[in-house]
C-alpha cells in the first residue's frame, strides 16, 4: 500500500478541484481542509469526501469561481454570501471581521449561506481556536435519520 504524504493530499486534492473548474481561491481552502482532515485520521470526510465535491463542482451544484460577499450588519454579525462556491473560501473572506467583532464585543457570529457541504467542522473552529476563542459551528443537512420510535427521516446527521 502506498502512502501519501500530508503535502501529496493537498497537491492531488488542489489539482483535481482546479481541473473541475473551481478558481486557486476555492481550490486552496478546500484541499487544505482535506488535508487537514487526513492528517487527523478522519478519512470519511477527507479524501473520502473528495470524490463528491468534484461531482458537486462538474454537475454546477457548487460554482467554482463564486466570489463570497460578506456583509457586515452589526459590530458582532457577519453575514457571508457563499454565491454557492464552497463554505470553506466564504468562511475564509470572512475570517478577520468575525475574529474582530468576537475580541471586541465579546461574541462574534457569522452566518454563510448560499454554500456547501463544509467538510469537517473541525477545521473552523480549530482556527479560531488557535486565535483564543472559543467556538460553535453548526451546519444544516439534509434528512438522514428518523427521531426516536420514528420511521421517516427527519434529523440530519451535522452537530
Amino acid at each position: 500500500m502506498s502512502v501519501l504524504s500530508l503535502d501529496d493530499i493537498y497537491t492531488l486534492c488542489h489539482d483535481a478541484i482546479v481541473s473541475s473548474g473551481a478558481s486557486e481561491k476555492q481550490a486552496a481552502a478546500v484541499a487544505q481542509e482535506i488535508m487537514d482532515a487526513e492528517a487527523e485520521g478522519i478519512r470519511n470526510v477527507g479524501l473520502g469526501y473528495i470524490h463528491l465535491y468534484l461531482k458537486q463542482l462538474k454537475s454546477g451544484k457548487v460554482l467554482g469561481h463564486a466570489v463570497p460577499v460578506v456583509t457586515i450588519r452589526s459590530e458582532a454579525v457577519t453575514l457571508i454570501d457563499a454565491g454557492y462556491g464552497f463554505c470553506h473560501t466564504a468562511y475564509l473572506a470572512g475570517e478577520v471581521s468575525l475574529i474582530a467583532s468576537a475580541r471586541k464585543q465579546g461574541v462574534g457570529l457569522m452566518s454563510i449561506y448560499h454554500s456547501s457541504s463544509a467538510g469537517v467542522l473541525g477545521w473552523f473552529v480549530r482556527r479560531l481556536a488557535q486565535q483564543g476563542l472559543v467556538s460553535l459551528m453548526f451546519a444544516n443537512s439534509s434528512r438522514a435519520v428518523a427521531a426516536h420510535g420514528g420511521k421517516v427521516p427527519f434529523f440530519g446527521t451535522n452537530p
